[in-house]
């Protein structure tokens, strides 16, 4: 239901006690509080550091995170604070940058929006507003691209392939959103060779692209794995 087509909430759906936004307090994110009092009258507050959220886990909790405000690295371990990954968590991204790597972070299941810095307010709120009632607000071709790698996700999940010491440094930062020359850099090696590297790591474990590899590996450590457990020495 959209908040700009009809007035009324579903009083039988769910409402989450807890909103909270997570940014610098300013025009945007003070109106934004606003709307969300008087139109879901809900509680809501404009946080500028997790530590200061409250989350109530017996209640339900939607937080929305700026992306202007938090670099991918900050946000991406936010994702993995234990209380952000609580089944009444909600996470919605917002001032997002079209093509950014925060784009990434859609493979993570506690993402249930993505708003980009041209979206407009109405949009945001008649998003919020689905998600609000257990709904998904995402772009389509991050939708058909998460539908695509877990359709692709049987055909590569066997554990029987090896993956190497250097594989597994790069493919766990490419799930952190590094860039090739990010990787380069820390790795000390040549953009070139982490070009190559990438190549084979794809090629041998049929991964697409880097969205394949990194929902890969998110559904693999939510069930235990462990890369030392396949690392050849």
């Amino acid at each position: 239901m959209s908040i700009l087509d009809n007035d009324i909430i579903d009083t039988n759906q769910e409402i989450p006690a807890n909103i909270f936004v997570l940014g610098i307090e300013n025009i945007q994110t003070k109106a934004l509080i606003n709307s969300i009092k008087n139109q879901f009258e809900l509680h809501g507050e404009i946080m500028e550091s997790f530590e200061k959220i409250f989350v109530e886990n017996e209640q339900s909790n939607i937080i929305l995170i700026d992306c202007s405000h938090y670099t991918f690295s900050k946000i991406f371990d936010l994702l993995s604070i234990k209380s952000m990954r609580s089944k009444n968590t909600s996470i919605a991204l917002f001032n997002m940058k079209k093509g950014s790597r925060f784009e990434s972070l859609v493979t993570s299941p506690q993402i249930k929006g993505i708003f980009y810095t041209t979206s407009q307010y109405g949009t945001l709120l008649s998003g919020l507003d689905d998600i609000i009632h257990g709904k998904l607000w995402l772009p389509r071709h991050l939708m058909q691209k998460i539908v695509d790698s877990h359709r692709k996700l049987p055909t590569f999940r066997a554990s029987s392939k090896i993956f190497t010491k250097r594989e597994q440094q790069i493919l766990h930062s490419i799930c952190r959103g590094h860039t090739n020359q990010d990787i380069a850099t820390e790795l000390a090696l040549s953009e070139h060779t982490i070009k190559s590297h990438l190549y084979n790591l794809f090629k041998k474990h049929n991964f697409r692209n880097r969205l394949e590899a990194c929902a890969w590996a998110r559904d693999q450590f939510e069930t235990g794995f462990e890369f030392d457990k396949i690392v050849n020495n």
